[in-house]
């Protein structure tokens, strides 16, 4: 991907070791947890939305 296609987030330090470990146990990447979180987050949104 090109650098286009990348953006910087900032989040707290708490948030960020939370993040950490969840990496740890997940064995995942940090993109891949937050496209994830925000996915679900997002599917509950628009469903709350629909009713």
């Amino acid at each position: 991907m090109s650098n286009d296609d990348y953006k910087t987030v900032r989040v707290y330090n708490e948030t960020y070791e939370k993040l950490r470990e969840i990496k740890y146990i997940s064995k995942d990447n940090f993109v891949d947890i937050l496209k994830k979180s925000i996915d679900e987050v997002h599917r509950e949104i628009k469903h709350k939305e629909k009713r």
